[in-house]
């Protein structure tokens, strides 16, 4: 019964400590990194809208900033793109024997069902020429 009531108590310890966690890990980094960002944003904007600003010098530093990560997705994808290459390079070189081979079993196959089809209907045109020479047999009389 104790138990119950203190599980069920936010006043606990691993409730505050919880708390305290929740506060010092998660809540004060997002303020700290949103407050970084509103005073970045705010000390640019001064320095490119005064008078004496240089608004394209600030411009191609937001260029910079905005291409920044797409740079590095493009380093990222380097190797990857060299591993693809140099792996069908290597499928290339042993490519062509063995297409050979196939290609020769290919043939070999369609020599033998064609040779197979032949054979099947051979004694069906045979009976068709039989039958075709009786009947032209017994209409000449």
């Amino acid at each position: 019964m104790g138990t119950e009531r203190f599980l069920k108590s936010p006043h606990h310890d691993s409730y505050r400590l919880h708390r305290r966690q929740w506060w010092l890990q998660i809540v004060l980094p997002l303020l700290i990194g949103a407050l970084i960002l509103v005073v970045a944003v705010v000390g640019i904007a001064r320095a490119a809208f005064q008078p004496s600003g240089d608004a394209e010098r600030w411009a191609a530093v937001a260029t910079m900033w905005l291409l920044a990560p797409l740079l590095l997705i493009g380093l990222l994808k380097i190797p990857v793109l060299i591993a693809v290459i140099y792996g069908l390079a290597r499928l290339l070189a042993i490519l062509p024997r063995y297409t050979g081979q196939a290609q020769r079993l290919v043939r070999q196959a369609a020599q033998r069902v064609k040779g197979g089809a032949d054979a099947s209907v051979k004694p069906v045109f045979a009976l068709e020429s039989f039958l075709g020479s009786l009947r032209r047999l017994l209409r000449w009389r």
